[in-house]
């Protein structure tokens, strides 16, 4: 493990202490090192939950972190678009990360319905 005198600009992974700047690059290795080995899981009803749209709670103590995520996915997606398509798409975002994320801690599958309303009344 990294040293116990972490500071404030500084985050730990399992073999170092990592400068914030470097952060998102850090989380992603330790991420891909922590899942490199797992298995996939079953593919069977037990396994299978549909896209549909999350939101986390702004008292979160990990809100300031994903927020973090979701304005480097943004900033680099945004293009031309105007502020109306920008807020859809953060929103967009927003649920698809969770929703990723959901999957990857219950160890599930996501869907993707292919019917044009199928999201109609989520968004």
């Amino acid at each position: 493990m990294g040293s116990k005198d972490a500071t404030a600009d500084t985050i730990e992974t399992p073999d170092t202490l990592v400068p914030m700047h470097t952060k998102v690059t850090a989380s992603q290795d330790l991420l891909y090192s922590l899942l490199f080995d797992q298995p996939l899981p079953p593919d069977d009803e037990k396994h299978h939950f549909f896209l549909a749209p999350k939101l986390l709670n702004r008292q979160s103590s990990n809100y300031s972190l994903f927020n973090d995520l979701l304005s480097s996915c943004i900033d680099d997606a945004k293009g031309n678009r105007g502020p109306k398509q920008i807020a859809s798409l953060q929103h967009h975002f927003h649920s698809v990360l969770l929703t990723l994320s959901w999957a990857m801690y219950r160890h599930q599958w996501v869907l993707i319905a292919l019917d044009k309303g199928a999201y109609s009344k989520d968004y």
